[in-house]
């Protein structure tokens, strides 16, 4: 028997006999295919080779998906101002499957901004200061106008509020570390579906004021404006940490950025 199954094997073209009766699974382990095999021993080496040979298909079609799934993942620019929330915020984005890149204000050319095109949207993040003080945000907000789609958080609302025509302001007390509520003043685009108030954390001492009233879309109990929106020039922006474990849907912000923004 195995002197006869070998010569199958080797000497009768079995590679076009594996071709012709191997195809899928299915006509595998189905009794027309059974019935071609004489024996259950020649039966079984072939239900096992099949078998693997299922498995490396499926291998191939996995890798193949998650290829075509990373090359059609939404590219984020996360422009670093240095601040210690910078990489929460860029894991909030991975978790919806983004694929993100960090750079940092430093490393960033005024003179040559092209680059930003590659990018679905950009995220301006907090950090210490003021906006006209980093080298390149003002460059990168004037640039974007109208083209990209940019989130401000915290100094990067800031910076599209100087830009959309208002003014910083020192605030009386610095706000490092503090949960607040705040109130929704429309719906808009960054807080669609969610509660009219909602607890945020605060990280800031300046704040923006004397701003379009019909750019407003969320202040807290002090009347300092939390959230601001142009849908015109594409310039979204949150003075509180939507990253932030203070922030109690700071998940579904980043969502509807992603979603409705980017």
């Amino acid at each position: 028997m195995l002197r006869g199954f070998f010569n199958r094997i080797v000497f009768k073209g079995s590679v076009q006999w594996v071709k012709r009766y191997l195809t899928t699974y299915e006509q595998l382990i189905s009794c027309d295919y059974c019935r071609r095999i004489r024996s259950n021993w020649s039966r079984g080496v072939w239900y096992i080779y099949g078998l693997f040979h299922k498995i490396a298909r499926l291998m191939r079609y996995e890798a193949n998906f998650v290829k075509v799934k990373q090359m059609n993942k939404m590219r984020v620019l996360v422009v670093d101002f240095y601040d210690s929330f910078v990489f929460n915020l860029v894991h909030y984005f991975e978790s919806f499957g983004c694929q993100v890149e960090v750079i940092s204000d430093a490393e960033i050319n005024i003179n040559e901004l092209d680059f930003l095109n590659g990018f679905q949207g950009i995220t301006l993040s907090p950090g210490p200061g003021l906006p006209q003080e980093t080298r390149s945000m003002m460059a990168i907000i004037a640039y974007c106008r109208g083209r990209i789609p940019v989130l401000g958080v915290c100094l990067g609302m800031q910076g599209l509020g100087i830009d959309l025509g208002g003014t910083l302001y020192n605030l009386a007390s610095i706000r490092h570390g503090v949960s607040q509520t705040m109130f929704k003043q429309k719906d808009g685009v960054l807080l669609c579906d969610l509660p009219n108030q909602i607890e945020v954390g605060l990280y800031h001492s300046w704040a923006i004021k004397e701003i379009d009233p019909n750019l407003i879309t969320a202040i807290d109990a002090d009347g300092v404006l939390m959230a601001i929106e142009n849908p015109i020039t594409k310039q979204f922006g949150v003075q509180f940490h939507p990253e932030s474990v203070m922030t109690a849907k700071g998940m579904e912000i980043v969502r509807n950025v992603l979603s409705k923004i980017f």
